[in-house]
């Protein structure tokens, strides 16, 4: 691949990548199920999606190779379309042939990250970290599938979790890559904020619930 065309594609991973971050941002503040939170998440996953591919296409190419990129885009994606499938877990009965293969695919991925001395002949903390939540979050899918019921029952903090959780992905791909903030808390900051997020979202579901 020439160096013109990987250009274009960093920029076409620019564009939508800051369209996502823009859209995921205001679907993050705006009232829940509601027209702006709807349109605004949508957009938000097109986009994200669009960006994160093209990040991993980038990412594996001869002097732009960045185990980083690659990792983040990977785990982006999964929580992404994970988060989006998420939603039909409203619905009683949903066939789970794609969550499932999602979650496959993921486990799979995620070992052979964590595995990857094995066969690439050095380590590498961040694929060993990302492998690994991965893998765990994979393997909580597949639990999760052996009950309809509280898929049913617990269909919003999932899908708040997981569009959230790729949301933090690719915040923390755009802090670190840019070095807005210094050393590890680019790395931490944008995981914590989100987490608290993510706690304080689930809160206000369970209790409006009860």
């Amino acid at each position: 691949m020439s160096e013109a065309t990987i250009q274009t594609l960093i920029l076409v991973h620019v564009l939508f990548g800051g369209t996502a971050l823009l859209m995921g941002a205001v679907a993050l503040v705006v009232k829940k199920g509601g027209f702006v939170h709807r349109k605004s998440g949508l957009v938000f996953v097109v986009t994200m999606l669009i960006s994160s591919v093209v990040s991993m296409i980038v990412a594996v190419q001869p002097n732009h190779k960045s185990t980083f990129l690659l990792s983040v885009g990977i785990l982006t994606i999964y929580f992404v379309i994970g988060g989006y499938l998420a939603l039909r877990y409203k619905k009683r009965f949903v066939n789970l042939l794609a969550d499932k293969c999602l979650a496959l695919v993921m486990f799979v991925i995620g070992i052979a990250m964590m595995s990857h001395p094995l066969y690439m002949g050095y380590f590498n903390i961040v694929m060993l970290i990302f492998g690994a939540l991965g893998t765990v979050f994979a393997v909580r899918d597949f639990i999760l599938f052996i009950n309809h019921e509280e898929l049913q029952e617990h269909w919003l903090p999932l899908h708040l979790g997981k569009i959230t959780g790729g949301y933090i992905s690719a915040f923390t791909a755009f802090v670190v890559v840019n070095q807005y903030l210094p050393g590890i808390i680019g790395w931490i900051l944008p995981g914590m904020i989100g987490g608290i997020y993510i706690t304080l979202s689930v809160r206000k579901i369970k209790k409006s619930q009860s």
